[in-house]
């Protein structure tokens, strides 16, 4: 297995972007991801490939997504879900040389707000979630999960790893998800001998659908909290 560390090439980092599409927001926002995109193949440090994808089942999606880039010399894979806007230093996480890297975004729970789509696992093999406004411009934190919404991921996990690499895993009855698909990936690859990180300075925007009700009820109830 390839370790870890700065990589010794000097040319180009090259790296396939890829964009699971499911198409749950408007036009600007997508505008916007697209000049994010089109930035990031500007960059002369990088040789950046950028794929669409789109289809039913953001797992199915996100495993051929992996298929296609193994069929390719790219050495790092990049998957920016098309709900995010992504920083314009995005790219630079590569700096790290690590296996598995997530930029920093929140998502959103009705009943509590906005949390770290990302998980540390405690002495009781509990996963916890890392608390909002604590975790920004803190540089690169080790993590037990993170989420795929801005995820890097380097060719030799995913070479390592059995596929499918991405799979949502669900209560008997498969009514209910015990676990999603990004954390599955990352768990596996922490199985695997791999190490997943937290990039706290690439923070990224997430844009959802939230009733302002809960947004209101949960200010309401925590005045002396800041939400955000």
């Amino acid at each position: 297995m390839e370790s870890e560390g700065a990589r010794k090439d000097a040319g180009p980092v090259k790296v396939q972007v890829a964009v699971p599409s499911r198409n749950p927001v408007g036009y600007d926002l997508c505008g916007g991801l697209a000049l994010g995109l089109a930035k990031m193949q500007q960059n002369p440090r990088y040789d950046v490939e950028i794929r669409m994808q789109s289809g039913f089942g953001v797992e199915l999606v996100r495993n051929r997504i992996v298929g296609e880039f193994l069929r390719t010399d790219r050495e790092y894979l990049l998957m920016i879900d098309d709900d995010m806007v992504p920083p314009e230093d995005l790219l630079d996480m590569t700096v790290h040389g690590r296996d598995v890297v997530g930029a920093l975004y929140y998502a959103w729970d009705p009943r509590k707000g906005p949390f770290v789509a990302a998980y540390d696992r405690g002495e009781d093999g509990g996963y916890g979630a890392l608390t909002p406004g604590e975790v920004e411009r803190q540089g690169l934190r080790e993590v037990a999960l993170v989420g795929g919404g801005c995820l890097l991921v380097h060719r030799r996990v995913l070479e390592a790893l059995s596929p499918p690499w991405f799979r949502f895993e669900t209560d008997g009855e498969g009514r209910r998800i015990l676990t999603p698909e990004d954390f599955f990936f990352c768990r596996n690859a922490v199985a695997g001998g791999f190490r997943v990180f937290l990039d706290t300075d690439r923070i990224c925007g997430h844009i959802k659908a939230v009733d302002l009700r809960d947004v209101v009820a949960l200010t309401t109830a925590r005045r002396r909290e800041a939400l955000f």
